[in-house]
């Protein structure tokens, strides 16, 4: 054997890029680094021709290529036959294709190669290893060939013939207790599952025996490498957990994560889930807090924040300030209720703990409102003033944001623009920015939509609920707004938003129905400003600037193929713009009049060509003749609960013979007697 390779040389540098590929499970990439190093490598040194090959060969066996790992093998074999190690990689894939007396032969040349190799202090792997395998692949070919007794069941080999990979793959799909139900099907699932420590990385604590939680938590430690650390940790708090487990928990976890240090060992995903309040507010505080000290301490690699508590969600700071205080985030879920309240702050007494992979100057500017010693602008980073100015988030890769029943102080300057925001959704939220805007005679403060994803090039889904925005906050954004490109879904509860925007400038009158101006061209081109709508769902809205806005636009929703309506009642006035509307619109595939006391005609404007959902809830003026032409195979689903004129037997039969799915229940002012003869039936 030469001497070390040149770590100059072109080769070398080459083959230690598909060495990192490999640690970063990119196999198909790694492949590709080998195979030009191996072409390369002509004139080096046989050892490292051997290592280029015997990696090679490793990586094609992760990548499920057996036949290409075995080819490299035998390589390695032809290249320096008195080398172990093509023996042994061959060994094992024999054993994993059931190739029993190949792998016997091939682990006893390793062996053999092995002891008369003369090297003590430096063995590829030490023989008496080598032979404990020998010894499993031959109980493994005995039982494999042993017939079945007559006595007992035949014993079956649940995982040899299923590649390792695939078997680990359908197993990280399992939910926990179905894991541990596979360990009980035979000792080499067990030993699969228990050695392979990726299993092991997702941790879910929800369960409702809060004395097992801490017992859990431990044994899924222990199946961690140690430069493995969990990636992902969810809590579902139960009712019936004291109100010390949730502290001990997190306690536990934050000390747990701070004594690994390997680039691996970082908590990617937090999710906190409560329902209900079961401790009172002061100590639902606390653990609130706990929890928000739980997520800073890990706040440098989290890539997703879930956190779902049952009050009402005040944050002393802004939300560009909570944005910056967690720089790698891609998800934020921030969900709360509407009463009572909490305070999201940092538990002041929760055990301090190393942060993880900190950058110099984290923690500046992020002291709370009122304190000036470095303990308090350590404890309490979240809780920022409203005048402070938060870091730069030119870099954010936020994608989605979700935030429902939480308030922010308002931030101040231009509106926070997130360039990679794929999916919003702020629902009873209260996000402001005030900007001083001055003239020649004074100076006024604006307030803003804190968010301005008016002009995002990547938003896809965009809701908004009630008591999100004031709709004067919102002219100057919609005025300014061109083009939405990539917009498909968007939802909108209590908020005309940019509907009464676009009916202004299209220049619709107060009065106009669908009668009017039939073939007069609108200002506004809907088709060019959101080009991909896909699905439109309105409700809580003032129901005649809803439907004119269908009315009048519905013919340039070229894409659209979902649309909800639910709770918008129709009426003498507003019935023909829904009419019109179905008839320019596209083929429809999800349709929602949920509530919407829709008549006959309004049903035989349907189009039934793509329809594969359609709800009508509480439609109590539909009839079964109008439905007749609906009910088709290509009808996956059909709701029609509290619809009174569709009650007898024949009728819900002969629907239920031709849709795919039917929900159907009788109101509950259907008279009783009909009620019990359908059930007696």
């Amino acid at each position: 054997m030469s001497a070390k390779p040149d770590l100059k040389s072109p080769v070398t540098r080459v083959f230690q890029r598909g060495i990192t590929a490999f640690k970063a499970e990119d196999y198909p990439r790694a492949i590709q680094c080998f195979d030009q190093a191996f072409q390369a490598s002509s004139n080096d040194s046989m050892p490292l021709r051997i290592n280029i090959l015997d990696s090679r060969a490793a990586a094609k066996e992760k990548n499920n290529d057996l036949k290409g790992s075995l080819s490299d093998s035998k390589k390695v074999i032809d290249m320096a036959p008195e080398s172990p190690k093509g023996y042994i990689r061959a060994a094992r894939l024999f054993n994993k294709i059931d190739r029993f007396p190949a792998s016997i032969k091939m682990f006893e040349l390793a062996i053999a190669k092995l002891t008369s190799s003369g090297k003590k202090n430096l063995p590829l792997i030490e023989a008496s290893t080598l032979r404990a395998e020998l010894q499993q692949v031959r109980m493994r070919a005995r039982v494999w060939r042993a017939p079945p007794s007559s006595s007992s069941k035949p014993k079956t080999n649940f995982s040899g013939k299923m590649p390792f990979e695939i078997f680990i793959g359908i197993v990280s799909f399992l939910d926990t207790a179905t894991r541990f139900r596979c360990m009980a099907v035979c000792s080499s699932w067990r030993q699969i599952i228990l050695n392979t420590p990726r299993l092991w990385n997702h941790l879910s604590l929800d369960s409702y025996h809060h004395h097992k939680l801490m017992v859990k938590a431990k044994y899924w430690l222990q199946r961690l490498e140690s430069d493995q650390q969990l990636h992902t940790l969810s809590i579902t708090v139960s009712p019936i957990w004291p109100p010390s487990i949730i502290r001990n928990l997190l306690v536990f976890l934050a000390d747990m994560l701070s004594k690994k240090s390997a680039p691996n060992a970082c908590l990617r995903s937090f999710r906190f889930h409560q329902a209900g309040t079961a401790y009172g507010m002061a100590q639902e505080q606390k653990n609130f807090g706990d929890v928000i000290a739980f997520a800073y301490f890990n706040r440098n690699n989290l890539i997703e924040l879930d956190i779902c508590v049952p009050a009402f969600v005040t944050s002393p700071g802004t939300l560009p300030s909570f944005l910056a205080t967690f720089p790698s985030l891609k998800a934020l879920k921030l969900q709360g209720k509407q009463e009572p309240s909490l305070c999201m702050k940092m538990s002041p007494d929760f055990p301090r703990q190393p942060i993880l992979y900190s950058n110099p100057g984290d923690d500046a500017g992020f002291d709370s409102e009122g304190s000036s010693t470095l303990m308090n602008r350590q404890i309490n980073p979240v809780c920022l003033s409203a005048t402070q100015p938060a870091k730069s988030l030119s870099n954010q890769e936020l994608e989605t944001l979700h935030i429902q029943h939480v308030s922010f102080t308002p931030s101040q300057g231009e509106p926070l623009k997130l360039p990679c925001l794929r999916s919003i959704s702020l629902i009873s939220t209260t996000i402001s920015t005030l900007v001083l805007e001055s003239d020649q005679a004074s100076q006024v403060t604006r307030s803003l939509p804190g968010i301005d994803f008016t002009h995002s090039p990547t938003l896809e889904n965009l809701h908004l609920g009630r008591g999100t925005f004031i709709q004067q906050q919102w002219a100057h954004a919609w005025h300014s707004v061109q083009r939405l490109p990539t917009l498909k879904r968007v939802r909108l509860e209590g908020l005309p938003l940019f509907i009464s925007h676009f009916l202004g400038l299209a220049n619709i009158p107060p009065d106009w129905s669908p009668r009017d101006h039939i073939d007069q061209p609108f200002e506004v081109e809907m088709e060019a400003i959101i080009p991909q709508l896909e699905l439109l769902s309105l409700s809580s809205i003032d129901t005649l600037i809803s439907y004119k806005f269908l009315a009048v636009f519905s013919y340039q929703f070229i894409k659209l193929d979902s649309l909800s309506l639910a709770g918008l009642i129709l009426d003498s006035t507003t019935e023909p713009m829904l009419i019109n509307a179905l008839r320019h619109l596209p083929p429809l595939v999800n349709l929602n009049l949920s509530r919407t006391y829709a008549k006959d005609e309004v049903i035989e404007a349907i189009k039934s060509d793509r329809l594969r959902h359609l709800q009508l809830v509480e439609c109590t003026r539909v009839t079964f003749r109008s439905l007749q032409r609906l009910a088709t195979p290509n009808l996956e689903f059909l709701d029609i609960t509290g619809c009174q004129s569709i009650s007898t037997r024949e009728m819900i039969e002969w629907l239920a013979r031709r849709v795919g799915t039917l929900a159907w229940q009788e109101s509950r002012d259907a008279p009783v007697r009909s009620a019990r003869r359908l059930f007696l039936d």
